[in-house]
């Protein structure tokens, strides 16, 4: 049974949106960016392993970006421009950005537009050219469409569970059960819309200017990052250490945990004490 010590819910509002936000301590260490679908609730055993050296915050993507100056921004540029303005506000010194999946796209950028504020980068699952697939394209376009909850999608557990259970197999199931909560109560259009944004994402250009400390984790069977975008994402930084979960997939926030804990431990000494 999981048994976490808890993290404080908070509200960061500024002219640009609304971001609803768990934290560990007074003032941010590690920032942590979920991915499409997920809430900001993913990374709680994380920070909770974390929390007595390196304080968090996880972030739950807005369901919209305010404001006049963001009209010309895709939509990966907003929701930085938006967590730039958390981080002016919450952070006192640089701090490691944690991004998972979609999440990482925005750390990538985050960490471009802001410098001086971030020493370091952990992306889980992450990618930086990944143009979605005909299929997706097609999913995406359809969900758009359905303003209510993903648990209402007929079918949608199943085709969950078949794409993503793999990675859980080894796994007590209170694992996968934690998941499927977590993700039950996300909108299927603002899902779709995010998921729409990935075919326009291409940062290879810009990791490559990205000087900090970067540290990839990936699942040995990821069904989502394939070797290709995989590819892409090393050549992007071709100095980052590397971690494959053996036997993990796509979800590792929930099915492992306890090891993505471990590595980004190690990495935020390396950030942090050297």
């Amino acid at each position: 049974m999981l048994k976490l010590n808890g993290m404080h819910k908070e509200v960061f509002r500024c002219k640009l949106g609304r971001i609803d936000f768990l934290k560990t301590g007074s003032a941010a260490k590690v920032v942590f960016v979920h991915g499409i679908g997920d809430r900001k609730e993913a990374f709680e055993p994380i920070c909770d392993a974390l929390a007595d050296s390196y304080p968090c915050f996880s972030l739950d993507l807005p369901a919209k970006v305010f404001g006049s100056g963001t009209s010309n921004q895709s939509i990966v540029e907003q929701i930085a421009s938006l967590f730039s303005e958390f981080l002016r506000n919450h952070a006192e010194e640089k701090v490691v950005l944690f991004g998972s999946s979609f999440g990482s796209t925005v750390a990538v950028q985050l960490a471009h537009m802001m410098p001086e504020l971030v020493a370091g980068l952990v992306l889980q699952g992450g990618f930086v050219y990944r143009p979605l697939n005909f299929f997706e394209r097609i999913a995406s376009n359809i969900a758009q469409l359905l303003p209510f909850n993903v648990a209402h999608i007929p079918f949608m557990k199943e085709a969950v569970k078949f794409q993503h259970f793999h990675g859980f197999v080894a796994q007590p199931p209170e694992k996968w059960d934690r998941f499927i909560r977590n993700i039950s109560p996300s909108k299927s259009n603002l899902t779709a819309r995010y998921g729409q944004a990935i075919h326009n994402v291409d940062h290879r250009s810009i990791a490559l200017k990205i000087g900090i400390p970067v540290l990839l984790i990936d699942g040995e069977k990821d069904p989502l990052v394939d070797m290709v975008a995989r590819n892409h994402l090393y050549q992007a930084f071709p100095n980052a250490e590397k971690v494959i979960i053996t036997g993990g997939g796509h979800l590792l926030p929930y099915s492992h945990y306890q090891e993505i804990a471990d590595h980004t431990r190690r990495f935020l000494s390396k950030v942090f004490d050297s």
